[in-house]
């Protein structure tokens, strides 16, 4: 059963998955936006690592989900003061313009 974990207004579920029976597991995250925007882009996110291999699905997933929060954190502060919530999760603006 996979599980979502609430993270600064995301959903985070670890997707991991083994490419063949005798390889280790490979980390995927799969995020969601927790309250949607009306208008904005729903469609979840998904991120593999091809560069890590896990022993079991539980340890890829720990991993995964771990990626997906620093993910999410470097997003964080990559946008303060650089845009508003809106301008982010795509939402639209209405200029008022001056009248003559």
């Amino acid at each position: 059963m996979k599980h979502d974990i609430s993270y600064k207004n995301y959903l985070i579920r670890g997707e991991s998955f083994q490419p063949t029976q005798s390889s280790g597991w490979i980390p995927r995250y799969v995020l969601q936006r927790a309250n949607l925007i009306v208008g904005a882009d729903d469609l979840p996110l998904s991120h593999d690592r091809l560069d890590k291999a896990f022993g079991s699905k539980s340890e890829a997933d720990d991993f995964a989900v771990q990626d997906a929060k620093n993910w999410i954190d470097n997003l964080d502060s990559a946008t303060v003061d650089v845009a508003s919530p809106e301008a982010i999760n795509g939402g639209l603006y209405v200029v008022n313009k001056p009248t003559a």
